[in-house]
């Protein structure tokens, strides 16, 4: 058994036992069962059946902050180093028979306090269980600090002290006590030590001091008071120096005492920001940038948090780790402003932990508090449990993954798949305060889905908006709301699903997709992801308390209309691959029920279909935009026109005829250009039967759905294929990379077979196999998908009204941008739309990321020259540039400087350029044109074909590239036009062998010869680069073609320009372009002849050496692309 008293401090509260810090910061633990006798007898009472109303919670007897007189199990230990706060928590016993075990009733004076707990509640007070032999004690109502009408319950501990002096009265058997009447042990008394217990304060007088802290003396006892317990530094402390301190822990075998001067024990009229409730004053995991050392002690260093106005504890372990130096307190200078984050409130030390590492003043999470759920975290396996993974957020907080939410599929063995310390992403489907750890999902079906989760408070707060407007609106039909849940159980009766924070939904059997011959435990298996329609929120019982309950009556049918038949007219007539045109019959929250025409200007419906919206477009953001204003943009009775006009019909084909849907039709460009190709193509062809599935070809789909271990493509006729991971793109993608993000569902593709088995189809997307002509899948189709973009976001700015006023808009068009805003990343404003444009709002927002106002200052309310570098209406503003460069040259050419035959800009011709927008960054980017075509943009696009995953994430704002001009787009004006164009490096090789020739004379070799003799007058000399820090290379004209060293030359910088040290770094700063002229140079030296015996001579001796004569030396930017 354990020969120790402390004291402690609870620390937290949880529904079986208390947390409670200790002397050093070390952790304790007090179970249940430990408080004391009668609260253990009250338990079992209400374990039988028997109700007793006198018995609380935990959490209602005891509060953070209280202190506590522990005695620790048998076989526990408390260590003597200071903060361990790392080791297992000792295990406590609160009870009074063994914390007052030394007592005997003859030792009880008025000022030995004791701690007892309540046994039963009398008449005028209560009788309370002090684990004394031969005594008990009576505590009166008015001798307690509660209010009136308010009483202690069964097992509540309470400190207290006899009334005056009982003790000597043997005839009495009940002594009466006082909660009130406490008082400090006098010095003149002969105290037992057999009487001391933590919590008694006692005077004490100092006989040492030392690093570690006081030794002192109270009567014939050694009372030692650490140095952390000293308010003020240890030298400052003398011998003979008399203090009232507070017993914090005593050994009853060697009678060592530990005493503490902290006020918060030795005085009761503290303020609540400096008493027992400090540390609701202090934020964990506050940064505090200005704290400044107070003192040093051996063990740890105190800052002063000016912002809290008390001193933080800083450890040797949380100021460097493992590697601290040695007097790493000496480390920290005096009057130096020290940037620290609060980690952890000591209890005992009342006063906030803080750290100075990197990695903690980095973090983003130190407590559950900082955690929020629905957010998207990365966590480190540390164990393997029989209900899940534990793993670690931050090093501290606790997380459980289930074997269910590991992955989308059944992981049969785990410990194969995640490693120990291997990292998961995750998401945060709870927060268990009472275990402290947090419930986590890594289904990559519920982290990236479309559809808010089930419980969420997005979810919560957008169905209470839901609920709102369909009332107010009273329509026959609700608005629709979808959610995502998983499934968590499933029966005869419907499927029961779960989402986030533990709240549940039911799904009637009749709200499945599920036929008469279908059981729910063969569709719908456990942990499953459901895309549902919330049908209504039901009503929860109080009674149920805190358990989970059914909240929400869900729908696997997204669509109302699919409960009713679909009526099909001629729907074995239809065949896969035909083109019809179509008539928009009722606009659904999935797609559009269209009527199909032979002609547009058909009366006559030949079948009804399904046009998901999905399949409105080969863009994703055009039909993300397309469904969410869908009422705006299709109207019932009206011919499908996906033009900004209107009057161009759009064609559809069909896609599948036996659906659920029944006849699907698709408007996807991709799908319609390969149904209308040959079968004898190169290109992607329309799958119209099964036997045209064989190895080798390569078909037109589209994304369908992800699982952990690939993507599955869907194909005309419902056919659907696997594409595993390996195969979805041509490098090794990193481990964790969301495939979803980077080809949604919805997205075409162009699949290859690679292999068949039985009905599985095995495909791939990887470039290498997918893309096997330049010509035809980049020039024409990828310029073509330009094109349609363009086109189909002209068409919804003219149709959805927040995104009207950018249809006045075009790329290139000069404005007056109005700053109003500046973040990190973008300067906003706003552009007045043009006069001729009629609309009740004058203001278009507008946006410049910095990179495009280079050079540019933008203080709020200033107006600036801007350029439109894209009306983007997936952000639903203008996008703009401010580079003074481009704006300039834009005027340039629309005065008509640039009207002179060597600047126009002509078809195949490959340009510098520079990009000024990204887009979406999933179909074009806009780039500026340089060179001779100074004044144009261009649209690129972002990919090659559509499986280009790696191109499509290759671009960057700012980034230069080389441009193939493909075609001008229509404008009005000659001078002032766009350009569609691709990236040369992906150009036909054909055409590179091609390029026209530029007709210049090339030197000859003894031309060549006769010029770098030495004092020959070189007119034009080229740039070429950089050699070190010390040269520069040239080349003579002419000879761009000639790879031998004869025609190159060297030129030390020194004689670059005859100036100074300061001239030289400035044009290293600002290095002239590859190309640039240099004039009026002269050659110095010759090359000097080649050794016979093998040793290689420096560069600088192996060719010519130059220099530049006159004052007048300066870069020629007008002949920067002269063909030489």
């Amino acid at each position: 058994m354990s020969e120790r008293l402390c004291l402690g401090r609870i620390k937290n509260i949880e529904p079986y036992h208390l947390n409670i810090s200790l002397l050093h910061g070390v952790r304790g633990r007090a179970q249940i069962t430990d408080i004391n006798l009668p609260y253990r007898e009250a338990l079992e009472q209400l374990l039988t059946g028997e109700k007793n109303v006198n018995v609380k919670m935990m959490s209602e007897m005891f509060q953070v902050g209280q202190i506590v007189r522990c005695s620790p199990q048998p076989g526990e230990t408390i260590t003597d180093v200071a903060m361990r706060s790392k080791a297992k928590p000792v295990g406590l016993s609160l009870n009074p028979f063994r914390v007052n075990r030394n007592l005997k009733k003859s030792l009880l004076k008025p000022y030995v306090t004791f701690v007892g707990a309540v046994k039963s509640i009398e008449d005028n007070g209560y009788l309370i269980d002090t684990g004394i032999s031969g005594l008990d004690v009576f505590l009166p109502y008015e001798e307690t600090p509660l209010p009136v009408n308010t009483k202690y319950s069964i097992g509540c501990l309470v400190e207290l002290a006899i009334m005056d002096d009982q003790s000597s009265s043997k005839k009495s058997r009940v002594l009466r006590a006082s909660m009130l009447k406490m008082q400090s042990v006098p010095d003149s008394d002969d105290v037992s030590f057999d009487s001391l217990l933590p919590g008694m304060r006692i005077p004490v007088r100092v006989a040492s001091t030392g690093l570690e802290g006081l030794d002192c003396t109270f009567r014939s006892f050694l009372v030692h008071i650490p140095a952390q317990h000293c308010p003020q530094e240890v030298k400052k402390y003398s011998s003979g120096n008399h203090f009232t301190t507070c017993i914090v822990d005593i050994d009853l075998v060697t009678k060592a005492i530990t005493a503490s001067l902290l006020p918060h024990f030795i005085k009761d009229d503290l303020k609540e920001s400096e008493g027992l409730m400090a540390y609701k004053h202090v934020k964990v995991g506050a940064l505090v940038e200005n704290a400044v050392l107070k003192r040093r002690e051996r063990n740890c260093v105190y800052l002063w948090l000016p912002s809290f106005k008390r001193c933080g504890v800083l450890l040797k372990a949380n100021a460097y780790g493992r590697d601290a130096p040695k007097k790493w307190a000496s480390h920290f200078p005096e009057n130096t402003a020290v940037k620290c984050r609060i980690i952890d409130f000591d209890l005992f030390l009342n006063a906030p932990m803080i750290s100075t590492r990197n990695s903690v003043l980095e973090s983003q999470f130190l407590t559950l508090e900082d955690v929020k759920v629905g957010a998207k975290i990365s966590v480190v396996v540390k164990k393997f449990l029989p209900r899940g993974v534990s793993v670690r957020l931050g090093g501290s907080i606790r997380g459980v993954i289930p074997y269910l939410h590991l992955s989308d599929v059944p992981i049969k063995n785990p410990q194969e798949r995640f490693k120990l310390k291997s990292k998961i992403h995750a998401m945060v489907l709870g927060i268990n305060h009472e275990k402290g750890e947090l419930q986590l999902s890594a289904k990559k079906s519920l982290m990236s889905s479309s559809f808010p989760i089930l419980g969420s408070a997005n979810m919560l707060q957008s169905w209470k908006e839901v609920e709102v407007k369909n009332k107010a609106s009273r329509q026959s039909t609700p608005e629709s709301f979808f959610v995502t849940a998983y499934v968590i159980q499933s029966g005869e009766k419907g499927v029961l699903v779960c989402g986030m924070n533990n709240v549940r939904g039911w799904i009637p059997r009749s709200q499945t997709v599920m036929d008469g011959m279908q059981t729910s435990e063969a569709v719908f298996t456990k942990g499953v992801t459901l895309q549902l329609r919330v049908l209504k929120r039901l009503q929860v019982s109080p009674q149920r308390g805190q358990k989970p309950s059914t909240q929400f009556l869900l729908s696997q049918i997204l669509d109302p209309g699919d409960a009713r038949p679909v009526s099909k007219l001629n729907t074995s007539a239809v065949e896969l691959g035909e083109l019809y045109f179509c008539r928009v019959g009722e606009v659904k929250v999935l797609g559009l029920q269209v009527n199909l025409l032979m002609t547009a200007e058909s009366k006559n419906v030949f079948a009804s279909a399904f046009l998901p919206y999905t399949h409105l477009s080969d863009s994703i953001s055009i039909v993300n935009l397309a469904r969410l204003s869908r009422d705006s943009c299709f109207r019932p009775n009206s011919i499908l026109s996906l033009t900004e006009d209107g009057n161009t019909p759009t064609r559809v084909v069909v896609i599948n005829t036996s659906g659920k849907e029944g006849i699907v039709v698709s408007a996807k460009p991709a799908l319609l250009e390969a149904a209308q190709t040959s079968d004898d193509s190169a290109r992607a062809g329309f799958l119209r039967k099964a036997e045209q599935l064989q190895v080798g070809t390569q078909w037109v789909g589209w994304v369908a759905h992800y699982m952990d271990y690939g993507m599955f493509v869907e194909f005309p006729g419902g056919f659907r294929g696997l594409v595993p991971t390996r195969y979805l793109c041509d490098r090794r993608a990193p481990e964790g990379t969301d495939w979803s993000s980077l080809l949604p569902p919805g997205t075409s593709v162009e699949a290859k077979m690679v292999e068949m088995n039985d009905s599985r189809l095995l495909l791939s997307l990887r470039m290498a196999d997918t893309f096997s002509s330049a010509e035809e899948q980049y020039v024409r189709c990828a310029v073509a998908r330009v094109e349609q973009y363009l086109k189909e976001c002209r068409w919804i700015c003219k149709h959805v009204k927040h995104l009207n006023n950018l249809s006045h808009f075009t790329i290139g068009q000069l404005v007056k941008f109005h700053v109003d805003g500046l973040t990190e990343e973008v300067v906003t404003g706003w552009v007045a739309l043009p006069p001729s444009a009629k609309s009740e709002a004058q203001r278009v927002p507008a946006a410049a990321l910095l990179l495009n106002t280079d050079g540019v200052e933008c203080p709020l309310g200033s107006i600036r020259e801007a350029v439109v570098t894209l009306p983007n209406p997936d952000a639903g503003k203008l996008e703009v540039a401010l580079l003074p460069w481009l704006l300039k040259s834009i005027k340039q050419r629309r005065d008509g400087q640039f009207d002179n035959s060597a600047m126009q800009v002509k078809n195949g011709q490959i340009i510098s350029s520079s990009v000024v927008s990204m887009g979406n960054t999933r179909d074009i980017i806009v780039v500026a044109l340089k060179q001779h075509a100074l004044g144009h943009l261009a649209v690129v696009p972002t990919r090659r074909s559509f499986n280009d995953i790696i191109g499509a994430n290759a671009w960057a704002l700012g980034q230069v590239n080389r441009i193939t001009i493909r075609d001008a787009m229509p404008s009005e004006s000659k001078r002032e036009k766009t350009f569609y164009g691709t990236l040369s490096i992906y150009d036909p090789q054909e055409k590179k062998t091609k390029k026209a020739d530029t007709h210049v004379d090339i030197l000859s070799p003894s031309t060549i010869e006769s010029l770098t003799t030495p004092g020959t007058h070189l007119p034009e000399v080229v740039f070429i680069g950089l050699k070190g820090r010390a040269n520069a290379l040239f080349r003579l004209p002419n000879t761009r073609s000639i790879r031998t060293l004869n025609a190159r030359l060297i030129c030390r910088l020194v004689d670059l320009k005859p100036s100074s040290g300061k001239d030289i770094r400035k044009f290293l700063a600002e290095v002239p372009e590859v190309g640039t002229i240099f004039k009026n140079a002269i050659v110095i030296n010759a090359p000097t002849p080649t050794l016979t015996h093998g040793c290689r001579l420096p560069l600088s001796s192996r060719i010519s050496r130059i220099s530049f004569s006159g004052k007048s030396l300066h870069v020629n930017n007008d002949a920067l692309n002269l063909p030489r």
